[in-house]
């Protein structure tokens, strides 16, 4: 709520209207500036949202509203508005501002961030327009246009439709004089090296073509500005599309909070796992893991958490990734009698050695040994490594990393969590006189998205929620600094399959059909339950039709699963940044 209008003489003859609350030097100070017709009680729904956490500052321009009225053209010029705001600034001894401009209050903006840089953190404009001199008024404000457009566009029955709350609206001449500053500008130096004020742009989808090109290039080359869609085309958007300007308002005060995230998390998805590596260079991009120190992976997730922990930057990962033959890890031996022992007494037709060999290379080209251990890898990187294998004996998810099994090998635990039952050879592991028999941990825990939700991984204690079906004595909570992943086809891969028979595979004897069953396994344990609670710090990538076991994947495919990775990261995003989007971490 408004606490205070202060109506006084600011400047010389100049008697100007301002709303505000108790000025705060310790808080964020909101500086409003409406546009020509409006007032500054046009942000009043801003006002109440606002005003207990921010200094709130508005007021009317000069001839309007409940400010002073002019005598004459030259006492609304450019000019006079800024040395307006710049008294109002003064008076108040304000800092630490953040300005909210509407249309013409966005010039008023420009010229105030060139002369208090160091006042003026970051501005917010809701659909300005380019800092341009006009060549003539606009046609409906001369005479005798002018008798009509205030008759039928200027009555109250119409600005109350559009959203204008002012108690008064300007008188024509005044409306007309303004319109006239902007023939005569003052000199801007935008092309200065100055650094500029960090601004956000919320723009009318409804301009033409023209005009929204028009806007957007200059505010984009003069001030990097971030510029984003505003669908109302209302003169007031503040009342019309409130919502929306009072998401990228909260947004422009305190930014998003992108490099919160802590842990990250890939599910097991055999050769779809393809598109991880088209995430990465999207969460990159978008800073996302500046502070990821914690890195989890089942099965083919949990090779992309090792090349990050290890040290690979999302460029080189595409690379390998983009190149690799993935044929090769189909390591079989040269004779049948080997490959059906092999399946008989150790579970799985191939060796799987090649691509054992292969990311322990891969891993020596960042650090000394391919073969370290997990605590090793703690000490050289500062960076945490989980790996989920299944216990087949025990029938339970094994955990290994640093924290449970320091001084096993990370390829060994790779070659455990990979395991993909009766394709690649288990690992057996003696324990006193019991054998376990270890494989894929895709089977028991597929997407590990809850493996940090406990306090002693929780970087900020505001990252904390509760879980929904948490039990009393559970100490398990919800932690938002973790970041997972979904790959999942658009559509469900089971669907086709219940209605209509697909193209006939002979299966003649135990490698056909072991072939068949895990195109099956492979589809089916896509849809796996995940709870309602973990939706929201989960990045959805649609696979499209790839099969997890394709390892004759084509050139094609492998290039539309990297660009689907990064599809489902921008819009993971986008929707986090959206008024319905979940908030990020603190």
């Amino acid at each position: 709520m408004i606490l205070s209008i202060t109506k006084r003489l600011f400047r010389t003859k100049r008697r100007l209207c301002v709303y505000h609350n108790e000025i705060d030097p310790g808080r964020k100070t909101l500086f409003f500036i409406h546009g020509i017709t409006g007032s500054g009680i046009n942000w009043q729904a801003q006002f109440r949202e606002l005003s207990e956490k921010y200094n709130i500052v508005a007021y009317d321009l000069y001839g309007h509203g409940q400010s002073g009225q002019p005598k004459g053209i030259i006492e609304c010029s450019m000019v006079q508005s800024v040395l307006d705001a710049q008294s109002i600034i003064e008076y108040f001894n304000l800092n630490n501002i953040t300005i909210i401009a509407y249309g013409y209050g966005a010039l008023i903006s420009l010229l105030l961030c060139e002369k208090y840089p160091k006042l003026i953190h970051k501005q917010l404009l809701i659909n300005p327009i380019p800092y341009e001199e006009l060549t003539n008024l606009p046609w409906y404000l001369r005479w005798p246009f002018s008798i009509f457009y205030r008759f039928f566009r200027l009555n109250k029955a119409q600005v109350k439709a559009q959203g204008n709350n002012s108690l008064m609206l300007p008188k024509m001449w005044v409306i007309r004089a303004y319109y006239q500053a902007l023939m005569s500008l003052p000199t801007f130096e935008m092309g200065n090296s100055k650094v500029r004020v960090k601004t956000m742009l919320l723009r009318s989808v409804k301009y033409t073509v023209t005009k929204r090109k028009k806007i957007d290039n200059f505010y984009k080359i003069f001030y990097r500005a971030k510029i984003k869609p505003l669908e109302s085309i209302s003169p007031f958007p503040m009342h019309q599309a409130r919502k929306r300007v009072d998401y990228f308002l909260k947004q422009t005060i305190d930014e998003l909070n992108i490099h919160a995230f802590r842990n990250l998390i890939f599910e097991g998805a055999g050769v779809r796992g393809i598109a991880y590596s088209g995430a990465i260079t999207a969460l990159e991009s978008l800073g996302v893991l500046k502070n990821v120190r914690r890195f989890a992976g089942t099965s083919a997730g949990a090779i992309y958490a090792i090349f990050l922990a290890v040290g690979f930057n999302a460029k080189e990962i595409e690379e390998i990734v983009s190149h690799l033959d993935y044929t090769l890890f189909m390591d079989a031996s040269r004779n049948f009698i080997s490959n059906s022992t092999r399946l008989l007494t150790d579970f799985g037709w191939y060796k799987g050695d090649f691509f054992i060999n292969h990311m322990a290379k891969l891993i020596q080209q960042k650090l000394p040994d391919g073969f370290l251990s997990f605590k090793t890898l703690k000490t050289l990187t500062g960076n945490d490594l989980y790996i989920i294998g299944t216990n087949l004996t025990k029938s339970c998810a094994e955990i290994y990393s640093a924290e449970t099994t320091p001084d096993m090998q990370i390829v060994e635990a790779l070659r455990i969590s990979t395991c993909i039952p009766m394709l690649f050879k288990a690992v057996r592991r003696k324990e006193g006189k019991e054998e376990n028999i270890l494989v894929d941990g895709g089977l028991v825990w597929n997407c590990p998205i809850e493996l940090f939700d406990h306090h002693k991984y929780i970087y900020n204690l505001l990252n904390i929620l509760p879980h929904s079906k948490a039990k009393d004595n559970d100490r398990s909570v919800l932690n938002l600094e973790t970041l997972g992943f979904r790959l999942d086809p658009g559509e469900d891969p089971l669907r086709s399959m219940r209605t209509a028979p697909k193209s006939y595979h002979k299966i003649g004897h135990i490698f056909d059909f072991t072939r068949e069953f895990m195109k099956f396994y492979s589809a089916g344990s896509l849809k796996r339950h995940l709870e309602p609670d973990n939706w929201n710090r989960v990045i959805f990538v649609d696979t499209l039709d790839v099969v997890g076991t394709d390892f004759e994947i084509s050139q094609k495919e492998i290039e539309r699963l990297i660009e689907q990775g990064k599809k489902g990261v921008y819009q993971h995003f986008a929707w986090r940044m959206s008024e319905n989007g979940v908030k990020f971490p603190q």
